[in-house]
C-alpha cells in the first residue's frame, strides 16, 4: 500500500500536473490518489455484478458484501470531494497567479470574462461526481441492491473519465493573452479512450480467465463468506 500510494503520487506529478510546469499544489497526489480509488471501487462493483449476472460467485458474494462496497463508493465519493474543495479553496483565497490560473483555464473562476465551457464540465463534475452520487448512495437500500448500486458505479466510472478530461485537456488551445482554453473533444481523444480501454479490458479478461475468482488459498475465506453486516 505504501509503494502503491508513492508511485500514484508521483506519476500524478510527472504526468498530469507536470502539463504546466508553473502550476503546483501539494494536494494533488491526494486529489488524483482518492479519485482512482473511487473509481477501483466502481470498477469492482461493476465487475462482481456483471459476474453475478453470467452466474458467477452468486453463493460466494452476498447482498452483504454489497453493501460494503456501497460503503466505500459512498465514503470515496465524499473523500473525493473534500480533497477537491480543499485545494480549490487554498488556491482561491491565497490568489497566487502561478496556482489560479490553472483553475483559470478549467472555468472554475469566479471573475468577469472568465466563463468558458469548461466553467460547465466543472459544474458537471460538482453535480455528477459529488453532489448527486452522494445523495444517492446515502441510502441503505440502494446499498443492498446491486443492480442501482451498478448503475450508481457505471456514473461514478462516467464522471470520472470526465475528471481526467478536465485534469488533461484545458492545457490545450490554451490562450495566455484570455487564460481561456477551448473544450476540445475530438476523434483521437475518443479512439484514444477505445483503444487503451480496449487493451485494459482485453488483459482483465485473460487475467480473469487464468486465475480462480475466489481466493481460496486465503486463511480468511470462509469468515469473509460468512460476512454479515453489523446491526
Amino acid at each position: 500500500l505504501l509503494i502503491l500510494a508513492l508511485t500514484t503520487t508521483f506519476a500524478s506529478f510527472d504526468l498530469l500536473m507536470s502539463l504546466d510546469p508553473h502550476w503546483y499544489s501539494t494536494m494533488f497526489g491526494f486529489y488524483y490518489g482518492t479519485g482512482a480509488l473511487l473509481a477501483a471501487f466502481a470498477a469492482i462493483t461493476l465487475v462482481i455484478g456483471m459476474l453475478q449476472a453470467l452466474g458467477y460467485l452468486t453463493r460466494s458474494v452476498t447482498v452483504e458484501h454489497f453493501h460494503d462496497l456501497g460503503k466505500w463508493l459512498f465514503a470515496f465519493v465524499f473523500f473525493w470531494g473534500y480533497i477537491a474543495f480543499s485545494q480549490y479553496m487554498l488556491i482561491w483565497y491565497s490568489n497566487i497567479p502561478e496556482e489560479s490560473i490553472w483553475y483559470s483555464r478549467r472555468g472554475a473562476n469566479t471573475g468577469h470574462g472568465f466563463v468558458s465551457g469548461w466553467s460547465w464540465v466543472s459544474l458537471a463534475l460538482l453535480f455528477g461526481q459529488l453532489l448527486i452520487p452522494f445523495a444517492g448512495l446515502m441510502s441503505k437500500h440502494m446499498k443492498r441492491n446491486y443492480r442501482v448500486l451498478m448503475s450508481w458505479a457505471a456514473w461514478v466510472l462516467v464522471f470520472h473519465w470526465l475528471d481526467m478530461f478536465w485534469l488533461v485537456m484545458p492545457e490545450m488551445d490554451f490562450d495566455p493573452a484570455t487564460s481561456i482554453s477551448r473544450v476540445h473533444l475530438g476523434v483521437v481523444e475518443i479512439l484514444c479512450l477505445i483503444g487503451i480501454g480496449g487493451v485494459f479490458l482485453a488483459t482483465f479478461m485473460k487475467l480473469l480467465e487464468k486465475n480462480a475468482l475466489r481466493p481460496i488459498k486465503d486463511p480468511r475465506l470462509i469468515e469473509s463468506l460468512a460476512f454479515q453486516q453489523p446491526a
